[in-house]
């Protein structure tokens, strides 16, 4: 799955378990708690500010759907924790993290991208800037995983492409690759930018 299952996770955050949350079977790997981040980053993009908090917790309360693949019940208590932390972290970081995008992403701001595939892009930039935990290649190559799962055809190219110019030595031709997507994809992702919208916005009761 790739929109379609962010756009189930927005519209189903709302719904929780009535029963508390069910164990974890084992621990996470590093790239699923990764695709959990990114969906937090995906999601708090359509909320207010105000909103964040009870979203960060609807996520992870979200019924299960056996179209969902790793699921947010899931996530042990700890692993919530970094979960939740991370993304935090990576979206107070926006604003600079976007200027830095804007810089990097010749003849395509933040403004105009793909909601999915922004927020790829400011989780990647924020392991590269901000993370000495993680390796920038490593952090390149979950970015494009994430992007060939929930990205456009021409998103891996582009974000690979954009993050090679946030390493001191881009491999090969990567930066070249960093170019507009096609006409086509370009008016996709308008459409999913235009048609996202925060989860339960109206019903979370919280103030703008």
């Amino acid at each position: 799955m790739k929109q379609e299952e962010l756009d189930m996770h927005a519209q189903q955050s709302e719904e929780s378990f009535s029963d508390g949350q069910p164990a974890a079977a084992r621990p996470l790997t590093r790239h699923q708690i990764r695709e959990h981040i990114f969906r937090l980053i995906y999601t708090l993009e359509f909320c207010r500010e105000t909103e964040a908090d009870t979203q960060l917790d609807l996520y992870f309360n979200q019924l299960p759907d056996e179209e969902i693949t790793n699921p947010p019940a899931a996530a042990s208590e700890q692993e919530r924790t970094y979960i939740r932390t991370k993304a935090r972290a990576v979206m107070e970081r926006a604003p600079e993290i976007d200027r830095e995008l804007d810089e990097a992403a010749h003849g395509w701001r933040t403004a105009r991208m793909a909601k999915a595939d922004l927020a790829i892009l400011r989780l990647a930039v924020y392991e590269i800037r901000y993370d000495a935990d993680i390796p920038a290649g490593v952090a390149i190559n979950e970015a494009v995983e994430l992007a060939k799962r929930y990205g456009s055809s021409a998103s891996p190219a582009f974000i690979n492409g954009v993050l090679s110019r946030f390493v001191k030595e881009p491999a090969g031709e990567a930066a070249d690759s960093a170019e507009e997507p096609a006409a086509d994809e370009e008016d996709a992702q308008k459409q999913t930018a235009d048609s996202a919208e925060c989860p339960a916005a109206d019903e979370s009761g919280a103030d703008a």
